[in-house]
């Protein structure tokens, strides 16, 4: 098997690129940092023109996304809270239910155990 054969399939890939596992200094170049820079700054700028529609946003648009983000992570928080409530309301409701049966005078008729 050939050397670049041999190094393909011993790839692991890590975000957008896939990496050799061992890489000579001649090819460090191609692999190194600066790619990863490269990479990240396309991602940046791919991203601020989708959301703000142009490559180096204002600060206010960037302020009300971060508010928006902001607001919709605190409607999330209030959701989980009240959904956990809900589910330990029942829980207790249960609980007493089963207490109420267990305590009854009938108790001893049922077979719930």
């Amino acid at each position: 098997m050939r050397e670049a054969d041999s190094r393909c399939t011993q790839t692991r890939h890590a975000g957008i690129f896939a990496f050799p596992e061992k890489v000579n200094a001649r090819e460090a170049g191609l692999y190194g940092i600066e790619r990863w820079e490269q990479a990240l700054i396309h991602k940046r700028d791919r991203y601020n023109r989708r959301m703000f529609g142009t490559k180096t946003p204002s600060k206010m648009k960037v302020r009300a996304a971060l508010e928006k983000a902001h607001e919709i992570r605190q409607f999330e928080i209030r959701l989980y809270w009240q959904r956990s409530l809900f589910f330990w309301d029942f829980e207790a409701a249960f609980f007493v239910a089963y207490i109420a049966i267990l305590s009854s005078a009938n108790a001893q008729d049922l077979t719930l155990i």
